[in-house]
């Protein structure tokens, strides 16, 4: 628990712009029903989803069939083709703004174009600096930190009772146990448990009062902590001199009388044909008890003798701080010593607004042991329900070891083992209309130098495209937007679109109809070769655009002859 109940960090207000990023989302939209316009059906799509539009540009063929839209926002840009005569719409949407906005966009794209067959996938990219929705944005980017435990200061209070309207520490301890004892991995309804608790002169042992009423644990052996133990002092692992820490004999003499007396104790129970089902530690049992008892469950032979080592379960429960972690260490010990599975070692964290407790648990044998855990947590929570701040949660879970199988048999699979069917039918069915290739550039020069080769790049594209590939230009357009620009080119081979987001990096949007992967790269050398050394490529994307859920070039796919 150490840590969450920190102060999440506080949102402040943001006076710059930090880095800026944006996302391209792909849409393949097929089974468009009826006839649709591409720049109207746009418009529709992004009002209803509360973005600003700042200007369109179509390409029609007929009155009737918008063939490209080109929409610039506010807070990004939509490209979108639509192939008529095969009832399929390929949408690119860039957002550098109110990108918790393109889920309520992306559906009322698929009701304007009345479709429920989507294909979609997301490419990061450059952002833009100066977009309008910059300082909305800023808190929503990254993960949310929310604080859900409940991290009310603890009161000061007794070893009992807390208010009348919060459940108290033993009742907690009683809800817990109890359902503790209910996943014990045994066939038995009665079972033998052994705990561990603090001196008895002295230490009230809440474990011991909570088993002792329940009708489950027919038997409860109390091992209380010896009393030769209370004065001494054990290393503590802190110690700036070793020698200073280690036991005297004395002491030593104490802890080796200690866990005879313990094991002796075992002894008896064995004479009785008794072994322990469940062996539980209580929040007053001392680290030196603790420490004999990690002793004696380390030994194999006194784990088969003492307990069932096929099927058992040890718990404990002890308050939340570094100074308790010894109990939590000794039920992982436990769980490391049987080393195999099925074993596991779980830590629940449970509180009431004023005290936490950690309840330790170590299953031993239980084949569905992870859903017994839950399912124990799920029931002491249903049964804290309506207690005032009460709840408990798992926060860890550790395993154990596979089994070694000596006659195991692996097999091997082959292609042929597995259903080739319905990759070979969207292999078939998928159809390339074109390549899109996404370029993302940074340049290497001084930021007041930066729009002379910006302007450069659109003055070469507009005025000489022939040398970028494309013959004479269908339209051009140059947007203004926040303290970047966009471009978009359209030719009948394709089209580019180029964001400069106002500082130090450039992306570029190229589609061309030919998806021969030369095109791409002759467009990416004229770029470059245009610009001198003043762009260094990032990243670049080449993916396919078409219908049947396209995932290849023209090129790679076979073609029968």
């Amino acid at each position: 628990a150490a840590g969450k109940c920190d102060s999440p960090p506080q949102t402040t207000d943001v006076t710059e712009q930090g880095r800026s990023a944006g996302i391209l989302h792909v849409l393949d939209i097929e089974d468009v029903k009826g006839k649709v316009r591409l720049d109207s059906s746009i418009a529709k799509a992004v009002k209803k989803a509360g973005l600003t539009q700042v200007s369109t540009k179509t390409f029609t063929k007929s009155e009737s069939s918008t063939l490209l839209a080109f929409v610039v926002l506010e807070e990004g840009y939509i490209l979108a083709r639509h192939w008529t005569d095969r009832k399929y719409v390929a949408i690119d949407v860039n957002l550098w703004g109110a990108f918790h906005r393109f889920d309520e966009l992306q559906t009322h794209l698929l009701a304007a174009f009345n479709s429920k067959s989507l294909s979609a996938f997301r490419v990061v990219g450059g952002g833009m600096y100066g977009s309008s929705t910059w300082r909305e944005d800023q808190p929503k980017i990254g993960p949310q930190i929310v604080q859900f435990r409940n991290c009310e200061e603890k009161a000061t209070i007794d070893d009992s009772r807390l208010s009348e309207e919060a459940v108290s520490v033993s009742g907690l301890a009683e809800v817990a146990v109890e359902e503790f004892l209910n996943i014990a991995p045994t066939s038995r309804t009665s079972l033998t448990v052994g705990v561990v608790c603090g001196y008895e002169d002295d230490d009230d042992c809440i474990m011991k009062d909570v088993l002792e009423k329940l009708p489950v644990a027919s038997k409860v052996v109390t091992f209380w902590t010896c009393p030769g133990l209370k004065e001494m002092k054990v290393h503590d692992g802190e110690g700036e001199d070793e020698e200073e820490d280690e036991l005297s004999p004395e002491q030593l003499s104490h802890m080796f009388t200690c866990e005879k007396a313990m094991i002796a104790k075992l002894k008896e129970l064995k004479e009785e044909d008794e072994t322990l089902d469940v062996f539980a530690l209580d929040g007053s049992a001392t680290r030196e008890m603790i420490q004999i008892f990690n002793s004696i469950w380390g030994i194999p032979k006194f784990r088969e003798s003492y307990t069932n080592p096929d099927q058992n379960l040890f718990f404990g429960m002890s308050s939340v701080s570094e100074e308790d972690s010894f109990h939590h260490n000794f039920f992982d010990r436990y769980r490391k010593d049987v080393r195999y599975d099925p074993a596991a070692h779980a830590k629940f964290l449970a509180q009431d607004g004023s005290v936490e407790l950690e309840f330790d648990v170590v299953t031993v044998g239980d084949a569905s042991t992870f859903q017994s855990l839950a399912t124990a947590e799920g029931k002491i929570k249903s049964r804290l329900k309506g207690k005032k701040n009460a709840d408990i949660e798992i926060v860890r879970i550790n395993g154990a070891q596979w089994n070694y199988r000596e006659d195991l048999q692996p097999r091997e699979f082959s292609q042929a083992d597995y259903d080739e069917q319905p990759g070979k039918i969207q292999y078939g069915e998928q159809k390339p209309l074109g390549r899109e290739t996404l370029l993302q550039f940074d340049f290497n020069e001084d930021l007041t130098i930066i729009p002379n080769t910006f302007n450069l790049i659109r003055s070469e594209l507009k005025d000489k495209s022939l040398k970028a590939g494309f013959s004479e230009k269908i339209y051009f357009t140059d947007d203004s937007v926040g303290e970047g620009a966009v471009i978009s080119f359209v030719a009948k081979e394709g089209s580019v679109i180029i964001v400069w987001d106002g500082r130090l990096h450039l992306d570029v949007n190229l589609f061309r109809f030919d998806d021969k992967m030369e095109l791409a790269d002759s467009f990416l050398s004229w770029l470059l070769s245009t610009t001198g050394a003043l762009l260094t490529l990032g990243l670049r994307d080449d993916f396919p655009r078409g219908t049947g859920r396209v995932v290849n070039f023209l090129n790679d796919i076979a073609t029968e002859s």
